[in-house]
């Protein structure tokens, strides 16, 4: 099979680190704030006043270099590679509005620091995910949608803002073994 991993929630864990940088810059702001993540879009979890400063943090050099690897999904890719199937990390770049000049590069640099060298090759960058064939792929976004008819299988990466998507396959790295048909 074809496996395609988005980057940002599956693999790297970009909502830990956004609300860890939050809580040490507005301290006041985050004493009010759960610290879950309950929407999609990473502005609308904050106060709109706040939203400039979040996208702010979002630009800066070393950013999404600084994303912990999301539990288990490290593991769960390499198992996947071992076992035979095509494995990639199947990944977007920021809105035009918001673009940060570090994105690409430092998700390169992720991949290369938290999975191995022999894996940056594995690294599909994409406005458009339904352009990429595969047979499955798995995605915190609640719905995936693009120019084409996808090809693969959306498996939602299970997240608190997803949950309202009840007609789909869903897993964690703790059920993967049992969610995916492999």
């Amino acid at each position: 099979m074809i496996i395609l991993f988005d980057q940002d929630g599956p693999l790297a864990n970009e909502t830990a680190r956004l609300f860890e940088v939050f809580k040490e810059r507005f301290p006041k702001d985050a004493a009010i704030h759960s610290g879950v993540r309950t929407h999609f879009k990473l502005t609308d979890n904050f106060p709109p006043h706040l939203h400039g400063a979040i996208e702010d943090i979002r630009r800066e050099k070393g950013f999404y270099l600084s994303f912990p690897p999301v539990e288990g999904s490290v593991e769960a890719f390499r198992v996947m590679l071992s076992r035979g199937h095509e494995v990639f990390i199947c990944t977007s770049f920021m809105a035009a509005a918001t673009r940060s000049p570090y994105c690409i590069s430092e998700k390169f640099e992720w991949v290369e620091r938290h999975m191995g060298s022999e894996f940056v090759g594995r690294i599909l960058v994409v406005r458009d995910k339904t352009a990429v064939r595969g047979d499955i792929l798995i995605d915190d976004k609640p719905t995936v949608s693009g120019r084409l008819q996808p090809m693969w299988e959306h498996i939602i990466f299970d997240a608190p803002y997803n949950r309202q998507i009840k007609n789909r396959r869903r897993l964690t790295w703790q059920n993967w073994r049992t969610a995916l048909p492999l």
